[in-house]
């Protein structure tokens, strides 16, 4: 299951984000609207449809309509555990110093994603 290689990435902060129920229902909504009302798939073409009401599309229609927030939704998704592979140690260092320190200025964080130690003390 995908959602446990994102926890897995998170667990190392002993963080699972359990809360991603609002975050599906919000990026769904975005690429709902995204193709089905401001014409951002190619598949469904530049058409205003309005989901609420049910009898102004076609079964069809909304299969595409729907298979086409799935896609979107999925190409999102990849893309952001991409990004949260590729920065995995920066990550790891952030968070320990966060741990340690609490709060980081911008100059201590871009130190610490470089590799360098903070002289700060406690």
């Amino acid at each position: 299951m995908k959602y446990s290689l994102v926890c897995g990435l998170y667990t190392m902060y002993s963080l699972c984000y359990l809360g991603a129920s609002s975050d599906f229902e919000q990026a769904t909504a975005v690429a709902r609207g995204m193709v089905s009302q401001f014409g951002m798939s190619d598949k469904v073409g530049p058409v205003l449809h309005k989901l609420e009401s049910q009898s102004d599309i076609s079964p069809e229609t909304r299969h595409v309509i729907e298979a086409e927030v799935k896609r979107l939704l999925q190409e999102s998704y990849e893309r952001a555990v991409g990004v949260l592979k590729k920065h995995h140690s920066q990550h790891r260092l952030l968070a320990e110093a966060l741990l340690k320190y609490e709060t980081l200025t911008s100059d201590e964080i871009k130190a610490v994603i470089a590799g360098r130690t903070i002289d700060r003390k406690l």
